[in-house]
């Protein structure tokens, strides 16, 4: 959401705390420095820090284990948030909170499947993998897999591979 015009009553109340004219905001911001120099004070004054390379570790580890666990991207989102909240971390674009949530859900889907199929023999594999493709010669094709599953979508039957 993008606000066109603050409301004077609003420039009015900031302007007295301030102890400026309200008439300054007007030019506020002419000078490209000023607002990041206002930005990095904001952040000191509150305590807050950047988001770098170890905040996104530091996030993303602490996903890792809610990603095991479902694949639904918008609460991870927001547990992201959250902790980068609590953590006093800047939250970066919500585009870069996005891609770390869906390098983490990646991540755990591949775990998850190192964890499932290590034990299994070559052949128990071959045939989980013919259950996983599709027969491409049929039209409208679907892939084996998907006649064990109910309306949930959860696996209905124990495979006996």
């Amino acid at each position: 959401m993008e606000v066109k015009e603050v409301p004077r009553a609003v420039l009015t109340a900031i302007a007295e705390q301030v102890d400026v004219p309200a008439s300054a905001f007007t030019s506020y911001g002419d000078r490209e420095n000023t607002l990041y120099e206002h930005l990095d004070e904001l952040r000191r004054e509150c305590g807050f820090r950047s988001c770098g390379w170890r905040e996104y570790l530091l996030v993303a580890r602490s996903l890792l284990p809610d990603a095991m666990e479902s694949d639904r991207p918008l609460p991870l989102i927001e547990t992201a948030l959250e902790r980068l909240r609590t953590e006093g971390i800047l939250a970066p674009n919500m585009i870069y909170v996005e891609r770390l949530v869906w390098i983490v859900l990646k991540i755990a889907e591949r775990k998850l499947l190192r964890t499932l199929t290590t034990a299994l023999t070559l052949e128990q594999r071959t045939r989980l993998d013919g259950l996983l493709h599709a027969d491409t010669t049929i039209r409208g094709a679907t892939r084996p897999i998907s006649n064990v599953r109910d309306t949930r979508g959860k696996i209905a039957i124990l495979l006996k591979i």
